[in-house]
This record gives structure tokens, C-alpha cells and sequence, in this order.
């Protein structure tokens, strides 16, 4: 492939107007909370534990709680 080619797909390729900054970028333990998702929410789902609006109700209370426990490890601890 020459060299312009090459350059035109990896420049082109990161669009801000079609991309989306991963979400493990830009929240803080982001992994804790996507493994709570996981195992409380999306796997019953899959399992079909249940209708997806029962899951989500009892696995919504534990997550809002991992996320202010996550808030207060952080707040006021990093620069603003």
C-alpha cells in the first residue's frame, strides 16, 4: 500500500463526528462498575432470569451504591 494510502485510512480513521470515546476512558473504576453490570444485570438477563425491567430493578439499587462508593473514594481528590 503506498504511503498516502496509508496515511488517508490511520488519520481517517478516528471521525470525532461518528466516534465514541470508550466508556473505560472516562469514568473513574469504570471496570468495578462494568463488572457489577455484568454479573447483576446483563448475564440474568441473558439467562432470562427474568424480564429486563425486573433485572435492571434489583440490580439498580446495587450499582447506584457501587457508583457513590466510587464518588466517595474520589471526590476532592483529583485536580479540577
Amino acid at each position: 500500500m503506498p504511503r498516502p494510502e496509508l496515511e488517508k485510512v490511520t488519520q481517517g480513521a478516528i471521525d470525532p463526528k461518528r466516534s465514541i470515546e470508550s466508556p473505560d476512558h472516562t469514568f473513574l473504576d469504570f471496570t468495578r462498575l462494568d463488572r457489577y453490570y455484568n454479573r447483576e444485570i446483563r448475564d440474568p438477563i441473558y439467562r432470562n432470569e427474568g424480564t429486563p425491567r425486573e433485572v435492571i430493578a434489583r440490580g439498580k439499587p446495587g450499582y447506584d451504591a457501587l457508583a457513590k462508593e466510587i464518588y466517595d473514594q474520589w471526590h476532592g481528590k483529583l485536580p479540577t
